[in-house]
């Protein structure tokens, strides 16, 4: 299994015009550490790209490519965890879902979860993807 941009990393990866990360945790989630010796977890996840999740994985280590094309949606929902630092969406936190240097980013009001289901943010990542840059001003952005 390729864990998020691992592929793009690959020689004969097709080049992207435009590349989204929606909720990713780009250098680990601690939620993951916390939770990772929890019995039921490997069940749940399995035992592959899930174990990278762990922000000390060798994987982190790696440049991700293509920042130049990339934009980064991130949820917020405050201090949704009470395990993970500052704000958050409940499973990943802003800082961790953040990737600097990416060429736009938007954080919207939603859950770890939600977020891949709400309205706004398909809005958010078709505007990326036919502009090169997120709506920072747009209406209904709660929906």
């Amino acid at each position: 299994m390729l864990f998020r941009s691992e592929y793009l990393r690959r020689p004969d990866a097709r080049q992207p015009s435009h590349c989204v990360y929606i909720a990713t945790p780009h250098r680990g989630a601690i939620l993951y550490d916390l939770r990772k010796n929890w019995w039921p977890y490997p069940l749940l996840m399995g035992t592959g790209a899930a174990m990278q999740i762990s922000p000390s994985d060798p994987f982190h280590r790696q440049p991700i490519p293509n920042l130049d094309v990339t934009g980064v949606i991130v949820g917020d929902i405050g201090e949704g965890s009470a395990s993970i630092p500052g704000h958050d969406d409940g499973t990943v936190g802003v800082e961790e879902a953040s990737l600097p240097g990416a060429l736009d980013s938007i954080t919207l009001p939603f859950g770890h979860t939600a977020i891949s289901e709400r309205e706004a943010m398909l809005r958010q990542v078709l505007s990326f993807l036919a502009n090169g840059r997120f709506v920072h001003d747009a209406p209904n952005i709660t929906r």
